[in-house]
């Protein structure tokens, strides 16, 4: 029995679970994001189990991320499909595909909420499932992406679609386990041509299982790009694309928790970035790779405007 099963066919008070996912390098923000939603969803966080999926992390990362509560559950994962040399999962991480694994809960669960590991839980989450009017709801993305590098789809997609780094379900959606074999089939078979890995097929099985996604409001799955007053009310914001709390973005809150982070023991987020091989020896010979400012400010050699932006935040201690 792998990890999952052992964990499925535990006993559990609990009938709401949460999960995220992450491979070896990206420990560092699951945990930020699981300390948010603890810290800032108190109601959400007392009563679900919360499922870490993940891969290749080392076991002091582990003992850190369990340290966060009880009902933090931290399993090992592996795709049942072989996709390791695609370009979604280079790109990616193999992490990203295991957000299928969601629709599995429900065999378990009454409601799960599945987020991305790039995010800051702001407000309580636990009214989102009220939100519901069927059994799914994403926020609509903003502007029509292409998810495929050609059309491989047998079906008109939801339009302009739904972005996946948010998705809460709930026990209406009775096809949960068909949802989850067909997105494993579908990527194990057109893994080549996955332009934003995982997303393209969820947005696929919405429209092949005819589901009436509910839109939810933006601010579940806010982009860190937006403006101060947008972010101030958003409960869920996330760092889409290549731009990260950890290399490009000073947020206070995020910098406090991995503060913490490393406090815990845990790994730094150096293999996460792209640095310049000339930050990178510049911090290693001044040994400033022990201070968690250098751990997360942008490049000062690839970036000097965007660095002085977040020195000047950091000293400020300004919210966003």
């Amino acid at each position: 029995m792998n990890e999952l099963n052992k964990f499925l066919s535990a006993k559990s008070n609990n009938k709401i679970v949460v999960m995220s996912i992450a491979t070896g390098a990206y420990a560092f923000c699951l945990y930020v994001s699981i300390l948010s939603l603890i810290k800032n969803s108190p109601k959400l966080s007392k009563f679900a189990d919360i499922l870490l999926l993940v891969k290749d992390i080392p076991d002091c990362d582990k003992k850190a991320l369990k340290s966060l509560g009880y009902n933090v559950n931290v399993v090992d994962f592996d795709l049942p499909v072989s996709i390791e040399n695609a370009p979604a999962v280079k790109r990616f991480t193999a992490a990203t595909f295991f957000r299928y694994e969601c629709f599995n809960l429900l065999d378990k669960y009454d409601k799960a909420l599945l987020f991305d590991s790039d995010i800051l839980v702001q407000k309580e989450l636990l009214n989102i499932f009220d939100l519901l009017k069927s059994g799914i709801g994403m926020v609509p993305e903003k502007v029509n992406i292409s998810n495929f590098s050609e059309k491989i789809y047998d079906i008109e997609l939801p339009h302009p679609g739904f972005n996946a780094g948010v998705i809460a379900i709930d026990n209406r959606l009775t096809a949960g386990k068909e949802i989850a074999k067909f997105c494993y089939e579908m990527t194990d078979k057109y893994a080549e041509h996955l332009q934003h890995a995982d997303q393209g097929v969820i947005n696929w099985s919405c429209a092949k299982f005819k589901l009436d996604v509910t839109k939810l409001p933006n601010i579940y799955n806010m982009p860190a790009s937006s403006s101060r007053d947008i972010l101030n009310g958003a409960a869920i914001i996330h760092t889409t694309g290549h731009r990260k709390f950890w290399n490009y973005y000073y947020f206070d809150e995020w910098y406090k928790y991995y503060e913490q982070w490393i406090g815990a023991g845990g790994t730094p987020c150096f293999a996460a970035r792209n640095d310049s091989p000339k930050y990178a020896n510049f911090i290693k010979k001044h040994t400033l790779d022990k201070k968690v400012f250098f751990h997360l400010c942008p490049d000062f050699f690839k970036n000097p405007i965007k660095a002085l932006r977040f020195t000047l935040k950091y000293l400020m201690k300004i919210k966003y």
